[in-house]
């Protein structure tokens, strides 16, 4: 995510959502997942602190949600 200092501001006083090219790394999967065309937004969770979503997900689901694609493209490349 590229975003400007000026936009990540914006993005996070109006929670207003961007789309962009999402790239995070998971210390839980070792490994680094990227998805072009996402929606990304930056929310305020109930104490006010800033939590960053990807297409609707926190970081850590959305690492979840693209190991599991993953296992599922390598388990149905086996058969």
């Amino acid at each position: 995510m590229d975003f400007s200092d000026d936009r990540i501001a914006e993005m996070y006083r109006t929670e207003t959502p961007q789309r962009g090219t999402a790239k995070a790394y998971s210390g839980l999967y070792k490994r680094e997942f990227t998805e072009e065309d996402s929606e990304i937004r930056i929310i305020k969770d109930e104490k006010k602190r800033p939590l960053l979503t990807i297409n609707g997900l926190s970081i850590t689901d959305w690492c979840e949600q693209k190991w599991k694609q993953l296992i599922n493209r390598n388990r149905s490349q086996r058969l």
